[in-house]
């Protein structure tokens, strides 16, 4: 237990040494930074670079994307007129993180895993088998898998479904292992659009590409605090001039960090689910005519919620409040897609107004939902505060 101790105050220590040099450096400002990226921003900066076109329509940036990574397909010379999703919701609830296809001609899924999120069981196979759903053939598919480094590709158990069919070898020409760091970033610098002659396109390139430059210690101006870090870190695990032993010490040190976080996460988990049922039990008190949906166990994505009737619709769409443990943290809203009957353009434009006095609510196209964050001290109360709110205005 000591040595957990100490992984965490040497963990709080190091954050704050770096942020500290930080707040030193002179004239840097980046508005991803300041705003924050976690993973599904960061899929919608991909999502957004991916869907410029110029005066004609055509989407060079996606189709240089195609040629560059899938150049023994014939993938770029089928991109004509692609709609571009972020959060495609496919079977099982899962979620594809930037989803680009055209009906009949090509899917292409891409996973974000610039933060490192931890893989969902079956992610890969659900995904394929998703778009299968959709009337996509394997053929017609196309899978992009972005980690942070190249230490990280897809595990079988991610190729592998329910019934222990492997998809991997079928893929083998049609997916693409592309680290942010190491493929992603040396491809955004080249990017070159003659049309967009206002520089726009570029100025947001560029932000994106100084931010993860940043992420991944790359910015000249930052290579202090990197030098600064390897100091700590030397002098914390006593590092010595014997580079054997310090490569040993360093193992065993990555190694109790790896269990120690395994550990967290089991009792984030824990906590989590508790938190929920609790919050069932007072919200089934404070709103007991509403047929409400367990969802506790959830190993991804826990949530508890309830349908609401509306114009003739049964399940017009769901009230919910959800903890997503890839990107920890907490939000609630209304959702409107599979298994809700209410046209979702209808649905949308009845719910926008109410969602607009409560606070900031953005809507998902491809998950077709309204959310917003909250936190563990304030979740419940807005959620119940929400859902009261929607069915006053609702009569």
């Amino acid at each position: 237990m000591n040595i957990t101790i100490d992984y965490i105050k040497i963990a709080r220590e190091l954050i704050d040494l770096q942020q500290s040099l930080q707040a030193d450096l002179p004239y840097h400002l980046n508005l991803v930074d300041v705003i924050g990226a976690d993973e599904n921003a960061n899929s919608r900066i991909m999502a957004g670079i991916l869907s410029q076109h110029n005066n004609n329509g055509e989407y060079q940036i996606l189709k240089d994307f195609a040629r560059h990574f899938f150049s023994n397909t014939i993938l770029a010379e089928l991109i004509d007129t692609p709609t571009i999703i972020t959060e495609q919701q496919v079977r099982n609830d899962k979620r594809i993180d930037i989803y680009i296809n055209e009906p009949g001609k090509y899917a292409i899924i891409l996973e974000n895993k610039v933060m490192d999120a931890p893989e969902q069981p079956h992610q890969l196979a659900n995904y394929i088998e998703g778009l299968n759903d959709f009337g996509f053939t394997n053929e017609q598919i196309f899978i992009v898998y972005l980690p942070s480094t190249n230490d990280t590709e897809p595990s079988d158990n991610s190729w592998t479904n329910r019934q222990a069919h492997n998809y991997s070898d079928e893929f083998r020409c049609r997916f693409q292992n592309l680290a942010f760091r190491d493929s992603i970033l040396p491809w955004l610098r080249q990017i070159d659009s003659p049309a967009d002659e206002s520089g726009m396109l570029q100025k947001c390139v560029a932000i994106y590409i100084d931010y993860l430059e940043g992420l991944f210690g790359f910015r000249p101006n930052e290579h202090y605090i990197d030098m600064k870090t390897d100091e700590y870190i030397a002098q914390t695990l006593n590092f010595t001039d014997d580079s054997e032993d310090n490569l040993q010490k360093a193992m065993e040190a990555v190694a109790e960090i790896d269990k120690l976080k395994k550990e967290i996460i089991t009792r984030k988990r824990e906590v989590a689910k508790k938190i929920l049922v609790d919050w069932l039990a007072k919200a089934k008190e404070e709103l007991p005519n509403q047929q409400w949906e367990d969802r506790t166990s959830d190993t991804q994505f826990p949530s508890i919620g309830f349908p609401i009737s509306y114009g003739g619709h049964q399940r017009a769409f769901k009230l919910f409040i959800q903890i997503d443990h890839n990107n920890n943290y907490i939000y609630y809203g209304v959702y409107l897609g599979l298994g809700c009957t209410m046209p979702v353009k209808d649905a949308r434009e009845l719910l926008k107004p109410i969602m607009d006095s409560m606070g900031k609510f953005t809507y998902s196209l491809g998950i077709k939902m309204f959310t917003a964050h909250t936190t563990a001290k304030e979740g419940y109360d807005r959620f119940v505060r929400l859902a009261q709110t929607i069915i006053n205005n609702l009569g």
